[in-house]
């Protein structure tokens, strides 16, 4: 007789027999003592079981349908005999772990997950029947069963640890249950206090309840944390407005659950490593490799590439959605595949897209700043517009004076084909430039509006002058002349350490500070000491790393400077000195970088040579650590950490 017939017969038994039952219990009864007496041979045997690492398939085979037919008989005794299922799961347990290796793929493991899920769900909801019954202020309303609540209690405990055991040790081959996980965590968090939904519980039992079960969630949410289906069900988008009202509760609970398990999880340091995929089918040779970014990008092109015409609303709409991603990678991604899409279509179809995007940029708030991700693409969108349609373009922006439009300009001047079209760009924006910020400079107290309008102007500026190392810039002498003397009024007027108390303020001194590195040569000595001056304070402020990074840049153009001999010029070498020092014993890995790089190039050009040993003088180690930046030497780690685990320790940016 089948085992998974036995559990139907039980249940109409009497029906089936009546009167005969009687005379047909001893037989039943020895059938099932030789039943459990070959079970436990039989298990017995079973531990005895030893794979070698040579398994065949065919071995694989049978140990993935023992492991099978246990759990089918525990499905079935469930009901009948704990100390059985107990006895089963053991089994299931030890061989399923001990041979994951061999048989991890084929157990399917989500088929269990789903069952304990399940079971333990029921179980819970009758735990809690019997419990005394109490009110609001917890007096006993009835007795429960305390001997029943324990004996379920301890089943339960012992099913929720065969449940953690088994999506912690195969958490890679988990399949269509993640669901049934995040139900059993809803369940658990919604029918315990300080849930509304919740009974009242006094606290003996319910110290209980935790020690036994509810303690195991956290450990099966850490277990969950990398599964991309487990995240996507508790926080995908199809679940706005439809999680219920008493469900609302336990899902915050359990997201607190994550962000706390969250900095205790090991960073993704997948594509910061020099990760190479060997893929002839896309390099056309065996020994030729790519990096996992590029194969990626390369498949998702060709996919894009096969798409018919009527799907490719559907794919822009896919690709605008991952431009403004959070994610870098995604971003990055969207980004290189839709230039992928321009540069293969025709030129009315990058000329529309370029449209598209500046009229999204004009529609976006902040009025005054487009968002970065739109306004890259469009840079590198306007670099595929046909000569004629790069004309257009500039007529039409140049005809406008919003922001978005300036913005623009001022950000693709280098990628116009004809040298005449860049040059008059250069002009035009360089002189409304030059007129709006000479406005902004001459009130006294600045609004939001006059913050805004000074990050864009200064923006477009740093966006013409920080390319003339690649496009030869003609800004006329009387607008250079203009703006010069408007920056050095605006350093007189300000005091650097009141520009770090708000986002928009911040933006504005980083970009007046980097503004000022271009025009370092026409600057006075005056103003020179006050932006060092000010710049000092900031770092004695600890200001933020983007900051930081721009006042390195500064530091990096100070070497061409002369400063004339005066009485201000010893203190002024002094605060140079100070901060090339703070920028070099930084704890930030990119700030100590970019400083190294910025203290060699400002040694190779100075003629304050003074400035360069008062640097490293002082500081043990440093002068070691210069030389072997000059030298490029790669950067030792102490002690015997891979390159992986530096990676992991290094901060990241924000």
């Amino acid at each position: 007789m089948r085992l998974s017939r036995l559990g139907r017969i039980s249940t109409v038994s009497g029906e089936l027999y009546q009167e005969l039952l009687s005379c047909l219990s001893v037989p039943l009864s020895n059938l099932f003592k030789k039943t459990h007496s070959l079970q436990v041979a039989f298990l017995r045997l079973l531990n005895n079981l030893r794979v070698s690492d040579q398994v065949t398939e065919q071995e694989v085979q049978e140990i993935t349908q023992v492991c099978r037919g246990l759990f089918d008989v525990c499905q079935i005794v469930t009901s009948l005999d704990m100390k059985l299922m107990v006895t089963l799961w053991k089994a299931i347990s030890k061989h399923a772990v001990g041979n994951k290796a061999h048989i991890g793929q084929h157990l399917e493991v989500g088929d269990m997950v789903n069952h304990l899920c399940g079971e333990i769900q029921t179980g819970f909801v009758y735990l809690l029947q019997l419990l005394p019954r109490l009110d609001l202020e917890g007096r006993v309303l009835s007795q429960g069963d305390e001997k029943g609540f324990q004996k379920s209690l301890k089943i339960l405990g012992f099913q929720m640890k065969i449940l953690v055991m088994l999506v912690r040790e195969f958490s890679d081959l988990l399949d269509r249950c993640e669901q049934q996980v995040y139900n059993l965590l809803l369940t658990l968090h919604r029918l315990l206090p300080p849930s509304l939904s919740a009974q009242q519980i006094d606290q003996k039992h319910l110290s209980e309840i935790q020690q036994h079960l509810t303690n195991a969630t956290d450990v099966l949410i850490k277990a969950l944390l990398p599964n991309k289906v487990f995240i996507e069900t508790l926080t995908g988008s199809e679940k706005v407005g439809v999680v219920r009202d008493e469900d609302s509760f336990p899902e915050l609970q359990i997201l607190l659950r994550v962000l706390d398990n969250l900095p205790q999880m090991e960073g993704s340091v997948e594509m910061g490593l020099p990760l190479y995929i060997t893929d002839p089918s896309l390099t056309g040779k065996h020994e030729k490799s790519m990096t996992l970014y590029e194969n990626c990008c390369t498949r998702l092109c060709g996919f894009l590439g096969s798409l018919t015409t009527k799907l490719f609303h559907k794919a822009e709409e896919v690709l605008l959605e991952n431009v403004l991603s959070h994610d870098l990678w995604c971003h990055l991604l969207a980004e290189d595949v839709w230039c992928f899409l321009v540069r293969y279509g025709s030129a009315d179809l990058c000329r529309d897209q370029v449209n598209f995007l500046v009229e999204l940029m004009k529609q976006s708030p902040p009025a005054f700043q487009p968002p970065f991700p739109l306004l890259s693409l469009t840079v590198r969108l306007i670099k595929c517009l046909a000569p004629e349609h790069q004309a257009k373009l500039t007529q039409s922006l140049g005809a406008s004076d919003d922001p978005v439009s300036l913005r623009v300009l001022a950000s693709c001047v280098q990628g116009f084909s004809d040298p005449g079209l860049c040059q008059g760009v250069i002009h035009s924006m360089s002189e409304s430039c030059s007129r709006l910020l000479r406005e902004i400079t001459t009130t006294e107290e600045y609004t939001q509006e006059d913050l805004h309008r000074l990050v864009l102007c200064l923006s477009c500026l740093c966006e013409l002058l920080g390319q003339n190392d690649t496009i030869p810039l003609a800004v006329q002498p009387h607008v250079t002349s203009s703006i010069t003397d408007t920056i050095g009024r605006l350093w007189k007027g300000i005091v650097a350490s009141d520009w770090l108390n708000t986002s928009l303020s911040l933006q504005c001194l980083g970009k007046l500070i980097l503004l000022s590195s271009y025009l370092l040569l026409s600057l006075d000595n005056d103003v020179l000491d006050k932006i060092l001056t000010g710049m000092s304070s900031c770092v004695q402020q600890e200001s933020s790393v983007h900051l930081h990074l721009t006042l390195v840049y500064f530091l990096r153009s100070f070497g061409k400077v002369r400063l004339p001999a005066s009485p201000e010029q010893p203190q002024m070498l002094k605060r140079l000195s100070d901060l090339f020092v703070a920028t070099l014993t930084s704890s930030d890995l990119f700030i100590y970088h970019h400083g190294l790089s910025a203290f060699t190039k400002f040694a190779e050009e100075t003629l304050h040579e003074a400035v360069v040993p008062s640097c490293i003088e002082d500081q043990p180690g440093l002068q070691d650590c210069v030389v072997q930046f000059i030298n490029k030497s790669p950067y030792t780690c102490s002690g015997e950490l891979s390159r992986l685990d530096f990676l992991r320790i290094v901060p990241h940016v924000e």
